[in-house]
């Protein structure tokens, strides 16, 4: 007959339980988040700073935000000289090496 046990694991389930998880979450996102703000577009600064994080989705709420990050670079003349299209795929080909040592010193233990 099979048996269930429970893996009452203590402080490992402060670390890594759904909660924990989703507080890691939320601070990876939010630093994302601030490593895209110098690749976001910013004529008036308006499309930068509204972001909302839930989770893994970082969400650019002005109805225009899907506009800027399709165009193509080639031949478009930003405001702001290193902003531009796609700029989550620019903030994570500088900055990944951050956000994964982040991620780890949250879930060993760090700031939350």
């Amino acid at each position: 007959m099979p048996v269930s046990v429970i893996a009452a694991l203590g402080e490992l389930d402060d670390l890594l339980g759904p909660e924990a998880l989703a507080k890691a979450q939320d601070a990876v996102s939010n630093r994302f988040a601030e490593h895209m703000d110098p690749f976001v577009p910013k004529d008036t600064g308006t499309l930068a700073d509204s972001y909302v994080v839930d989770g893994e989705d970082i969400t650019y709420t002005e109805e225009y935000a899907a506009y800027p990050y399709g165009m193509d670079d080639q031949g478009t003349n930003w405001s702001t000289t290193g902003t531009g299209s796609e700029w989550d795929a620019k903030a994570a080909g500088t900055h990944m090496d951050d956000l994964e040592r982040f991620a780890a010193d949250l879930l060993t233990g760090g700031a939350l």
